[in-house]
């Protein structure tokens, strides 16, 4: 039998330095790999902890405008006896003049910055935005808007800041003049009426009576047909005459302002004027708001010292201050009296007699106003149509602009935020 001799016993003296290496370089790769596992690791446990952090941050800054905004809707009162609750002491912190370099509202909160917990805290800054940094705010003055800075901040050194824009009116309302008519959609008709009255004096003005504001015009309107009749303001008689044109031209020693009489676009008049559909809309939700607040069809039209907002579904008038809504007739006679703001939407009639006096701004638009029920909304169809303005007499009588009294109607529903960043 022939046997293969074995190489079993032969060593492989050659090979034992490679397999060495590769033994040392696997065990360096496997390091290397458990190393950075753990790094890994590690950073992950810090970015969570960051982000934690970071969020602690955000919600304390969030706190911050919370706290804010219960002060703004008076819902926090000042640790300091005697001072009001408005926009210019949230300002200011004072009723005097100051300086438009930021209030922190510690006096409703307490101290800034305001601990909310380990290592938790918020701090505020409020100023008025339509002032430059470091500018006067009049003692008489009260902002339109305020801008509220919340910073707040967390654990690690964690930091967020948030910003507020607060307004003082509770819709979408500037004041153009005394009185604002929303004329007809057809830019060839005009209003059904538009007197101012027959017994002197009667004076319809723009000029701020409260001597705060600029001045605006005693009138405006939208259409050519209540304007100039398209042949120019002010041209002599005989020629064609718009019907504010033909009433002012008549009378234009009771009327004063900035300009007697101005014509804006309708998108310039305010936003829900923009459209019939959209000012059923704007009553629909005034409306809402009214019953809510058992202001719907009131026995009362508030007074000078508890202003009210009213919601009137047919004919009002009297006397009264703060926000009146009424969809029929605004009458007004003998020596009654109303301040602020008055807005005859539906009818868009209002109708004078005696001497009363109305100061604030009034507002006038004619369109279909069908109150469904179980909608509970305000339904038509076309578009505007053409409001009226009657004075029977007049004499000593008053209608004119006053800023202070626009400020203390919008006062009657409160404040809105209109807007929120993060930075």
């Amino acid at each position: 039998m022939r046997s293969k001799p074995s190489e079993h016993g032969r060593g492989r003296r050659g090979e034992r330095g490679a397999a060495l290496v590769m033994s040392l370089l696997i065990a360096m790769l496997l390091l290397a790999a458990g190393g950075a596992l753990i790094a890994t690791a590690g950073m992950t446990v810090s970015n969570a902890t960051d982000a934690t952090a970071e969020v602690q941050a955000y919600y304390a800054a969030d706190a911050g405008l919370q706290a804010a905004l219960s002060v703004v809707r008076h819902n926090r009162a000042s640790t300091v006896n005697g001072l009001a609750s408005d926009f210019h002491t949230f300002a200011c912190g004072t009723a005097a003049v100051c300086v438009n370099s930021g209030n922190d509202l510690s006096q409703w909160l307490g101290s800034m910055p305001r601990p909310l917990g380990t290592n938790l805290s918020y701090t505020l800054t409020v100023t008025d935005p339509s002032l430059t940094a470091g500018a006067n705010i009049a003692a008489n003055y009260s902002p339109r808007y305020l801008l509220i800075r919340s910073v707040g901040r967390g654990p690690r050194g964690a930091v967020k800041v948030m910003e507020m824009m607060v307004d003082n009116f509770p819709f979408d309302f500037t004041a153009r003049a005394a009185i604002a008519i929303r004329s007809n959609d057809t830019d060839t008709t005009g209003m059904t009426a538009f007197t101012l009255g027959s017994s002197n004096p009667h004076e319809w003005t723009g000029n701020d009576l409260a001597g705060l504001a600029p001045p605006l015009p005693a009138f405006v309107v939208t259409n050519t047909a209540d304007y100039d009749a398209g042949d120019g303001f002010g041209a002599p008689p005989g020629n064609a005459q718009g019907k504010g044109e033909a009433a002012i031209n008549h009378d234009n020693q009771n009327v004063s302002g900035q300009t007697l009489l101005a014509k804006l676009s309708p998108s310039a008049l305010q936003s829900w004027l923009g459209n019939a559909t959209q000012a059923r809309a704007f009553l629909t939700a005034m409306r809402a708001k009214a019953a809510a607040a058992g202001r719907l069809n009131p026995s009362d039209y508030g007074s000078t010292s508890s202003p009210k907002f009213s919601f009137v579904d047919g004919d009002a008038g009297g006397d009264g201050a703060g926000l009146m809504i009424v969809t029929g007739t605004w009458s007004q006679g003998g020596s009654t009296k109303f301040h602020g703001v008055i807005l005859a939407l539906g009818d868009g009639v209002v109708a004078r007699n005696g001497n009363p006096d109305t100061t604030g701004a009034v507002v006038l638009a004619n369109f279909q106003h069908n109150y469904d029920s179980l909608t509970g909304s305000y339904t038509g169809a076309g578009g505007f149509g053409s409001p009226s303005i009657t004075t029977a007499g007049g004499g000593n009588s008053l209608v004119g602009y006053d800023s202070d009294w626009v400020r203390k109607a919008m006062d009657t529903l409160g404040n809105r935020v209109v807007g929120i960043i993060e930075k």
